[in-house]
């Protein structure tokens, strides 16, 4: 790896430390500056020089900065992340969250430690139950009321897999205590309250790791911005339309006339090896920025603009199908979304069609084995 490379990729890292570290203080563009440091470290990855192994090094070392930069995230107010309570049936917590009491205690398998886990159970003032679960880890994500000044507790259980995967139990503490609603992802999740009070979410939608057969640090993972309403999620990312403009300006600028000419004009179709990774990359990414920023039309005339005729149509539909069963899933109501729809394609209900699998839940190791009791609202 030469000077120049290894200078950009000091700063790189550094640019993620400095990231991980602000997320929690700047809510909404704290998610935002991780998913642009992304596209910065993933344009170094793709453009490193040097042969394979030199570049499947750079990607280790991606991966790791990415790694260390979520375990310096600092404590603040606005997002309520704290340390990791119980993870793998170890550690234990009693926490006092609104009156309403948090225990978290580990629940260790002697014969399979792999399998262990940890349970969440929040108590109410009478002593009563409103909700339990039994996961790999535990977390708190959120803490804080709603603009109805009803209390939310959020609990983040990550998997323990490479990059994936998480899931976060959003509980109600107020006059109906329980849980609202489970939202899984590939990526985590940020939860703030907005200048109005409403507790909003920034986060990447992981449906689209390794999407169409690519590395994960090839894969564009499109930002998205949503509000939690009562039980449900509501898109907001067309109000942050200028954050996606700028995504699109960074990956136009990305992109030489040679590096376009060479996608456009091939005869298979594109994948991350050389010499098409990069520009398969920036062009993805302004199509989805203005796919997830609600401009469908101008996301379809960019694809055709950049992509090579022959595979449009196919490609098309799968970024439509992906984006469906990804993270907006939670944003219609009545969806089957997360693992749920995994499951319910292999046990589907009697007079039910079969759903199709989700493409974001690839990493079924860590999280098919969980054993889940919930009680909800």
């Amino acid at each position: 790896m030469g000077k120049i490379a290894r200078s950009k990729l000091i700063r790189a890292i550094t640019a993620v430390l400095e990231t991980g570290i602000a997320i929690c203080m700047r809510g909404a563009m704290g998610c935002r500056a991780i998913h642009m440091t992304e596209i910065f470290l993933g344009t170094i990855v793709l453009r490193g020089a040097g042969n394979r192994q030199t570049r499947t090094k750079m990607r280790w070392i991606l991966a790791a900065a990415i790694a260390i930069s979520s375990m310096l995230m600092v404590p603040d107010s606005s997002c309520g992340k704290t340390k990791m309570l119980c993870s793998e049936g170890e550690g234990q917590a009693r926490k006092k969250v609104a009156g309403f009491q948090l225990l978290i205690t580990p629940l260790p398998d002697e014969r399979i430690p792999s399998e262990s886990e940890c349970q969440a159970e929040v108590i109410d003032p009478k002593n009563n139950v409103i909700f339990d679960v039994n996961d790999t880890s535990f977390s708190i994500a959120f803490t804080g009321r709603d603009v109805n000044g009803a209390p939310h507790l959020v609990l983040e259980s990550y998997s323990g897999g490479a990059h994936c995967c998480w899931t976060y139990y959003i509980i109600s503490l107020g006059s109906k205590p329980g849980m609202l609603l489970k939202l899984e992802n590939n990526r985590d999740v940020s939860f703030y309250k907005n200048k109005n009070g409403r507790i909003d979410l920034a986060t990447l939608d992981g449906a689209f790791d390794y999407f169409d057969e690519v590395c994960h640090a090839c894969s564009p993972f499109p930002l998205v911005y949503l509000r939690l309403d009562g039980s449900n999620l509501i898109d907001i990312s067309p109000e942050y339309i200028q954050e996606y403009d700028e995504i699109i300006r960074d990956s136009q600028r990305g992109l030489t006339a040679e590096q376009r000419q060479r996608l456009k004009t091939l005869k298979e179709k594109p994948s991350d090896d050389e010499p098409v990774e990069r520009a398969r990359y920036h062009a993805l990414t302004i199509v989805l920025a203005y796919l997830y920023s609600g401009r469908e039309k101008q996301a379809h005339q960019a694809l055709q603009e950049l992509w090579p005729p022959f595979d449009q149509e196919r490609i098309w539909n799968s970024i439509l199908e992906t984006r469906r069963n990804g993270i907006l899933c939670y944003t219609r109501k009545g969806a089957v979304c997360g693992l749920d729809v995994a499951d319910q394609s292999r046990n589907p209900l009697p007079g039910t069609s079969t759903l199709p699998t989700l493409s974001g839940s690839r990493h079924p190791s860590a999280s098919t084995r969980k054993t889940r009791r919930i009680r909800r609202r």
